[in-house]
């Protein structure tokens, strides 16, 4: 053999006993670095195309409208649905809205099929990216679904087309930074590189920029999310790595110069954008009532009236300022409903004696929303009982305690000016009751400091006053009955199966009897879920039962609406959207048989 045959054997034979190289030099860097620089546009669009883009679509075609715009630095929401002189059947009913829908899905599908095939080009991922990012949007809405319903088929459907979008699009990052000889590993550590790594960090930007949760995404999202990365590195990937030569620097800066560019746009134009939107559909409701009488300040107060109500609560796509709220109320008004609730909400935290107060437009219970409803209502011949209470972060209202003497008086103190806001509002729209407390348990037993709010309150309000007390040792233990003019009740009291109201007839009637004030339910209600009499607070357990709740309407109506002392009720709860439906779970009625129970009542009652 000739010495240089000799020496080429001995060079191949070293050649194949040496590893493969199982990643390109720098590839995982260079991939983490072009990841992060496309990671902000991929998140921000792969969020817009499940949550709005179906919606924005659905717009466009005859007797629809959008019902939200929602633009922010952190994504967007868009909301359709008829047009307001029509029915708005909420969101569960709106057929092309988000990953709920057919659109939606199909949306997905042809987005990430685009953005897939597009990476074919070597040295572009920024559609893998995007197909992956497709998959964790549509995950992260699949999960969160999850914990409120049980899944169907649908549901499983959905989930494995997103799966499949999050698996396809982490190929092509793997195909990136690794040779096609990299073993299991080192493909896996690619997806954590090339997307987990960059969401996160973009994440913790969002998060300290403008309080974007990111526990949430990474307990839900992360954790389910190794599947698809497992299943991305499962077997070897056939393309030539896309980094292997030089760094595509233009590319990376372009995907940084994109991400600039989309922050700054989106940061200052987009909540003018939703702004402008709100002020819009103000316009327009306040265009509605503006011909309608004002009730005259001097109109007297009636004292004692029987109140055939629900609570009016502003749900998501149609806030209080809104054509759809008005046209709600005055659906309601063919059930016989004379007087409704309108429920502001005041901001707290477990722990925090703070309670802040949120005015403007954008508020879904702004104080302009409340004066055309009132207005509308009185129009209708309804009364209006105004009923502020507490969102607490991290709780409820039954929550709020404080024992430190100081911490107390600080919480007294930022209640008051909470309260004394919408007293005043209560007075100028003439509201027919008003409510100096909502399920407060934790603060109800501090008799001295609710009598002085009741008396400052007095001054600002002429009507009458009710705390709207949560069942239990709240409504039983208060001692400050006697200085209000109504005895108020949130019942959700547990039943038995037989529906037997003996006990809880007995339990009301003893607190009436100790204070001579007639009793109102300013809460009652029941989910329509199988037995939901056995837990009425707990809206999510059981499988859906229309009947159920009906037979809970029922017993309610039967047990209380003919006594003496006992002066009417507020069903919770009818939202300003029309949400419902056969294929809801929660406590509206709206849309149920338990609607006709209260029509049946309410107008046949004699009442």
């Amino acid at each position: 053999m000739h010495p240089s045959h000799e020496l080429a054997a001995t060079d191949l034979t070293e050649e194949k006993s040496c590893p493969a190289e199982p990643i390109v030099p720098n590839g995982l860097v260079r991939l983490f670095v072009l990841a992060l620089s496309f990671v902000y546009p991929s998140f921000w669009l792969a969020q817009f195309s499940l949550d709005s883009l179906a919606a924005l679509l659905r717009a466009l075609f005859p007797g629809n409208e959008l019902k939200a715009l929602e633009i922010s630095v952190a994504g967007a929401f868009v909301l359709s649905g008829p047009a307001s002189d029509r029915p708005f059947a909420g969101r569960a009913a709106l057929g092309a809205f988000g990953t709920e829908t057919i659109a939606g899905v199909c949306l997905a599908v042809v987005l990430g099929g685009v953005a897939f095939y597009a990476t074919r080009r070597r040295g572009t991922l920024a559609g893998g990216l995007f197909a992956a990012m497709l998959g964790f949007a549509g995950m992260e809405e699949l999960l969160m679904r999850l914990w409120f319903a049980s899944p169907g088929l649908w549901w499983i459907g959905e989930a494995a087309i997103f799966a499949a979008l999050w698996t396809l699009g982490l190929r092509r990052l793997i195909a990136a930074g690794t040779r096609r000889e990299a073993r299991w590993g080192w493909r896996f550590l690619a997806t954590v590189v090339g997307f987990s790594a960059p969401l996160a960090t973009l994440l913790l930007v969002l998060h300290g920029l403008v309080g974007v949760p990111i526990l949430r995404r990474f307990v839900w999202v992360f954790v389910p999310g190794l599947l698809p990365g497992v299943l991305a590195s499962a077997w070897p990937v056939r393309e030539s790595p896309a980094l292997a030569g030089r760094f595509p620097r233009k590319i990376a800066v372009a995907g940084a110069a994109l991400t600039a560019v989309m922050a700054i746009v989106l940061g200052y134009a987009g909540p003018a954008l939703g702004a402008d939107f709100v002020r819009a559909r103000a316009a327009a409701a306040r265009k509605m009532v503006s011909g309608l009488p004002q009730v005259s300040a001097n109109e007297p107060y009636q004292q004692d009236f029987f109140q055939r109500g629900v609570n009016f609560t502003a749900e998501f796509g149609a806030p209080y300022a809104s054509v759809d709220a008005l046209r709600q109320l005055e659906r309601l008004h063919a059930y016989g409903v004379n007087a409704v609730a309108l429920v502001p909400y005041g901001w707290a935290r477990v722990g925090d004696p703070a309670v802040r107060l949120e005015r403007g437009r954008r508020v879904w219970e702004s104080d302009e929303g409340i004066e055309d409803l009132a207005r509308e209502a009185h129009s209708l011949g309804m009364k209006v009982f105004l009923k502020p209470q507490l969102w607490v972060r991290g709780g409820s209202p039954t929550d709020v305690e404080f024992s430190d003497p100081a911490e107390r008086a600080e919480w007294f103190q930022s209640y008051g000016q909470f309260i004394e806001h919408y007293a005043r509002l209560a007075t100028q729209i003439h509201a027919g009751l008003f409510s100096v407390g909502v399920e407060l348990a934790g603060m109800s037993r501090y008799d001295a400091e609710w009598l002085a709010l009741i008396g400052h309150v007095r001054k600002l309000y002429p009507g009458p006053l009710v705390y709207a007390a949560n069942f239990g040792p709240d409504f039983q233990d208060v001692k400050f009955w006697d200085a209000l003019d109504y005895i108020g009740l949130d019942e959700y009291y547990p039943l038995p199966e037989t529906l037997s109201t003996a006990a809880l007839v007995e339990r009301v009637k003893r607190v009436e009897a100790q204070y001579r004030r007639p009793v109102i339910f300013t809460e009652v209600g029941f989910a329509s879920r199988l037995d939901p009499e056995s837990r009425p607070w707990d809206p999510s357990r059981g499988g859906i039962s229309l009947e159920d709740q009906a037979r809970c309407y029922q017993a309610i109506f039967a047990a209380f609406y003919g006594k003496p002392w006992f002066d009417g009720m507020y069903w919770w709860k009818v939202g300003t959207n029309g949400e419902g439906g056969p294929g809801d779970g929660s406590f509206t009625p709206w849309g149920k048989p338990a609607m006709r129970v209260v029509r049946r009542w309410y107008v046949g009652g004699g009442r």
